[in-house]
C-alpha cells in the first residue's frame, strides 16, 4: 500500500516548527542537540563522473541541516526536491531498468542510497524503501535505495525512500561532500553508551547468475545483544547495459 505523503507547504511548515522545537529541546536540557555522530556512512565517488558528483553535491547541499523529530516522517523525494535542470542539476548517468543512459539529476541515488543506510544504523523505521534491478558500482548490493521524482511530462510512476524516527530524540542530517566523498550522518543529543545497530549481509548466487543479498539487523539495546532480525532479501541482475533501451520501460531509478 503507498505511504501517502504530506503536501509541499505542509513539508516546509513542519521543518520550520522543527527548527524550533530543536532549539527548546536544547534550552529543556541543558545540552546541544546535535552534537553527537549517532550513525554514519561515508562512500567513494571517484569512479563517478563530474556531472554525477555535482548532483550529488546539490541535493546532498539540499538535505543538509534538516531536521527529523520524534515519530516525524522522512521522504527523500519531499526532503530533495524539484531536481530539474532548471535549478542546476546536470544530465548525468542513469539506471532505467537494465541499462544505463543520462538523465537529468542522475547519481542520485547514491545520497538515498547513504541515507537508507545511515537510517538502518540509527536504526529508523524503514517505511518505504525499493531496491535496483541492478548492482550499482558505489553501494553494496543489499543497502542500495532508488528514487525517482515525478516531473512535468517525465515518465514512470515516482519512486521514494520513507522513514521514520520511532521515538528517538530530536535528529538533524548532516550530509556533505568533500572531494569525492560523500558523508552523510544523522546528528543527536550526545547519549551515554549509544551504539548504533548492527547490520550484516550474506550474499547468495542462484542458478540462473541472480545475486541475491539478505540484510539482517541486530538493535544494540539493552545489556545483552538481541537477536537478528530480517529487513530486506533482495535479487540482482549483473552490471548495467550501457546504452539505451529498445523500446520505452518505467525507469528504475535516477
Amino acid at each position: 500500500m503507498p505511504v501517502q505523503q504530506p503536501s509541499r507547504a505542509l513539508f516546509y511548515a513542519w521543518t520550520a516548527i522543527l527548527v524550533v522545537a530543536g532549539s527548546l529541546w536544547a534550552i529543556h536540557t541543558g545540552t546541544q542537540p546535535f552534537d553527537q555522530t549517532m550513525a554514519q556512512v561515508q562512500i567513494d565517488l571517484s569512479s563517478l563522473s563530474w556531472e554525477e558528483i555535482q548532483n550529488i553535491q546539490r541535493a546532498a547541499n539540499q538535505l543538509n541541516g534538516q531536521y527529523l523529530m520524534p515519530n516525524a516522517i522522512f521522504s527523500f523525494n519531499q526532503a530533495v526536491p524539484q531536481r530539474h535542470a532548471r535549478r542546476g542539476y546536470q544530465a548525468a548517468g542513469t539506471y532505467w531498468n537494465q541499462h544505463r543512459v543520462k538523465s537529468v539529476g542522475g547519481g542520485i541515488c547514491v545520497l538515498s542510497s547513504a541515507v537508507y543506510q545511515v537510517a538502518l544504523k540509527q536504526p529508523l523505521g524503514i517505511l518505504h524503501r525499493t531496491p535496483h534491478q541492478r548492482v550499482m558500482q558505489t553501494v553494496p548490493p543489499g543497502l542500495d535505495a532508488t528514487v525517482w521524482e515525478m516531473v512535468p511530462g517525465g515518465g514512470g510512476e515516482p519512486v521514494d525512500l520513507v522513514v521514520k524516527n520511532q521515538g528517538h530524540p530530536p535528529l538533524q542530517w548532516r550530509t556533505v561532500v568533500e572531494n569525492t566523498t560523500l558523508q552523510v550522518s544523522l546528528q543527536g543529543p550526545g547519549q551515554k553508551h549509544w551504539r548504533p545497530a548492527t547490520i550484516r549481509r550474506h550474499t547468495q548466487t542462484g542458478k540462473d547468475g541472480r545475486l541475491c543479498v539478505t540484510v539482517n539487523q541486530q538493535l544494540a539495546g539493552g545489556p545483552q545483544p538481541q537477536q537478528w532480525s530480517r529487513i530486506s532479501r533482495d535479487c540482482y541482475g549483473g552490471l548495467p547495459v550501457r546504452g539505451a533501451p529498445k523500446r520505452t520501460t518505467t525507469p528504475q531509478m535516477e
